[in-house]
């Protein structure tokens, strides 16, 4: 049995950075000292971009160039650098996740940046035991759940079971929304801090959101998506303008076979 990896590919967002041409002959000590002074290129950008006879070595933000113009240049030229080869370049702002947002990534500047788990794996021993006792129908959110003891997701790992009565009842009496309310008040940690979870369908946007909210490390998806989608459209697990982020999966095995 496996699971696929719910997540979206994002537009990668760009800035503008200025890099400045130098050539590659006896090159070393001057891009040390650039690298020293310059010390705000994120960790998943590198410094140099080959071109030819000579080297592209990105510098800072066009922004952070604005402010301290003559600052920068003087330094520039105490290496002996013509400041006139200063050039600008569309840079991506935030660190790429997926295969297909590092290649878009690359297109603009090299990076150093290994892909995210992978998209499809193997679903654990202890999750494809626990897909058993879920109901798994088609639902507007699920009605079934199940949460992990622990963080351990091999053997046979601690859960406890929730259902929902009917699926379309009050909100605050659904399965999952029950899950964390008794979880939380059973533990020291805050609400499902690094619990995985295991759903019979995708949740209702209110469940999506309180998953995310209540710091779950991972969910696993039996079942197919719900007329929300908090995840599978909205993307809500991973959006960065929140303070957590989680892995969800979808169980493919059976939301395509056992469903249709």
């Amino acid at each position: 049995m496996y699971c696929s990896r719910i997540r979206q590919n994002r537009p990668i967002e760009l800035e503008t950075w200025l890099g400045i041409s130098v050539s590659k002959k006896n090159s070393s000590d001057l891009i040390r000292e650039v690298s020293k002074y310059f010390q705000n290129k994120p960790g998943f950008l590198k410094r140099i971009k080959p071109n030819g006879e000579s080297l592209s070595v990105l510098l800072c933000t066009q922004l952070d160039y604005i402010k301290s113009e003559k600052l920068y240049n003087e330094f520039l030229e105490s290496l002996g650098l013509d400041t006139n080869k200063i050039f600008t370049a569309q840079i991506p702002k935030t660190e790429p996740r997926t295969e297909n947002e590092i290649k878009e990534a690359i297109a603009h500047w090299p990076c150093s940046v290994k892909p995210c788990a992978s998209e499809s794996t193997e679903l654990p021993p202890a999750i494809q035991k626990l897909v058993k006792k879920l109901n798994i129908n088609k639902e507007e959110c699920a009605i079934s759940s199940i949460i992990l003891e622990g963080p351990d997701t091999d053997g046979l790992a601690m859960h406890t079971a929730f259902a929902s009565a009917e699926e379309t009842g009050p909100v605050f009496q659904h399965a999952t929304i029950r899950m964390i309310k008794t979880i939380s008040r059973s533990t020291t940690e805050y609400l499902c801090t690094g619990r995985t979870v295991l759903l019979s369908s995708e949740p209702c946007l209110v469940c999506g959101m309180a998953l995310v909210h209540g710091r779950v490390k991972r969910i696993y998806i039996a079942g197919k998506d719900s007329p929300d989608a908090p995840y599978s459209k909205y993307n809500i697990h991973q959006n960065i303008s929140l303070n957590h982020r989680i892995d969800v999966y979808r169980i493919y095995e059976i939301s395509e076979n056992n469903l249709k």
